[in-house]
């Protein structure tokens, strides 16, 4: 896996960005995301946008679909207690390396209403799953709106603030 996340105590955006995929360990599965939220109202989630998600050259050689992959899946760090999770991709360029569900689940389940999953297009159909279907909603996750990045990041360091055309 190319890309590890935890959860951490502030949005975390990620603008113009390749993730590369890798091979995983030998019976693993790829993660992309697993986010954890404390509560419920939290503010804080991962958002990926106008990225390219794609396998590198390791990976590109596996026969297909003998390494699953998935976008995220939601981190519960204390046994039994609920998942609060927010991700998002938006305007991303997806190859096909990733699972056709995107999502994998926590523990099976996929009853959990407290874990807020956005991409385009749809590929589950999970009562936490959002599909993202306009660009007002879509722009509540861009680094301008999700984490108020034109306030405090530098000139010089490259991001785009709103939705790309």
């Amino acid at each position: 896996m190319a890309l590890s996340t935890s959860s951490l105590a502030m949005p975390q955006p990620s603008s113009s960005s390749r993730i590369a995929i890798s091979s995983p360990l030998p019976g693993q599965k790829n993660t992309i995301t697993a986010q954890s939220r404390a509560v419920t109202d939290s503010t804080t989630g991962f958002s990926f946008q106008d990225c390219i998600v794609d396998a590198d050259a390791d990976f590109r050689g596996a026969p297909a679909g003998t390494v699953e992959t998935y976008l995220g899946r939601p981190w519960q760090p204390i046994k039994n207690s609920q998942p609060f999770s927010r991700v998002v991709f938006i305007q991303c360029k997806m190859s096909d390396v990733i699972n056709p569900k995107g999502w994998l689940q926590w523990d099976g389940r996929t009853d959990v209403k407290d874990i807020y999953y956005g991409v385009v297009p749809t590929r589950v159909n999970w009562p936490s799953f959002h599909v993202i279907q306009d660009s007002s909603e879509a722009d509540k996750f861009t680094v301008k709106n999700f984490i108020q990045g034109d306030k405090w990041i530098p000139g010089d360091v490259p991001y785009t603030p709103g939705l790309s055309n």
